[in-house]
C-alpha cells in the first residue's frame, strides 16, 4: 500500500501544530521524503514514522521553509547509525547547497549522493497510481495520510508476461520489481522503445 503524509504544509515560519514544508511517501518498506522544512523531524516522529527507511529526498526548490529541516535532520539519522547512501534530487546547484548545509553535519555515517535536474523542464518519472483530491492546504483535514489500495501482487510466470520490452524485472529475495531497461527518459526515447 502507498501511503502519503503531510508532514508540513505551512508556509515561510512554523506554526503550533504545523510545521514547514515536508511530505512522506512510503511503500513496500521504502520511504520518499519530499522538501524537508523547520520541523520535519518533529512531525516524522509525531506520526508514528521512522527515519531509517528514507531512500530519497527530493528538493522542490531552495527557499528555507523547504529545506531549512536539511541539517538536523541528515544529523537524525547519522545518531540513528543509519549506514545506507541517501539520494538527494533536486533543482541545479543541489550540491552547492547541500554542501554548504553540510557544513551543520560534516561528519555522517553515510553517504549522500546528489542528483541535479539541469533542466527547469525536466522531470522525474513516476507512476501515479491515484490522485488525491485537492484540497485547501490551510484546512484542517489536509494534513491526514491518503491510503490506496493495495498493488496487485505477481507471481515470477505473471511479471514476466507482463513486462514490455522496454523493461526488465529483477528478482530479489524479498521482491519482483520491474523497471525501465534505460533509465536515463530522454536516453530512453533515443533509443525509440514503443510499447508492443
Amino acid at each position: 500500500m502507498l501511503d502519503v503524509c503531510l508532514l508540513g504544509t505551512a508556509g515561510m515560519m512554523p506554526l503550533p501544530y504545523r510545521w514547514l514544508t515536508s511530505l512522506m511517501l512510503r511503500y513496500n518498506g521504502s520511504s520518499l521524503l519530499i522538501d524537508c522544512g523547520e520541523g520535519t523531524q518533529i512531525a516524522i516522529k509525531e506520526a508514528g514514522l521512522s527515519f531509517k527507511p528514507i531512500d530519497v529526498l527530493c528538493v522542490t526548490h531552495f527557499h528555507a521553509d523547504h529545506i531549512s529541516g536539511l541539517p538536523g535532520f541528515l544529523l537524525t539519522m547519522g545518531n540513528a547509525e543509519r549506514t545506507e547512501p541517501l539520494t538527494i534530487i533536486g533543482p541545479k546547484g543541489l550540491t552547492r547547497v547541500v554542501n554548504a548545509l553540510r557544513t551543520i553535519a560534516p561528519e555522517l555515517p553515510f553517504e549522500i549522493q546528489c542528483i541535479e535536474l539541469e533542466d527547469e523542464t525536466e522531470d522525474i518519472e513516476i507512476n501515479v497510481c491515484k490522485k488525491k483530491q485537492m484540497t485547501n492546504p490551510r484546512s484542517s483535514g489536509s494534513d491526514e495520510a491518503l491510503r490506496l489500495s493495495p498493488p496487485k501482487i505477481l507471481s515470477l510466470e505473471q511479471a514476466l508476461e507482463f513486462i514490455d520490452t522496454d523493461e526488465l524485472l529483477e528478482v530479489t529475495p524479498k521482491s519482483l520489481r520491474i523497471r525501465k531497461k534505460i533509465l536515463d527518459p530522454t536516453m530512453r526515447k533515443r533509443a525509440g522503445f514503443r510499447k508492443s
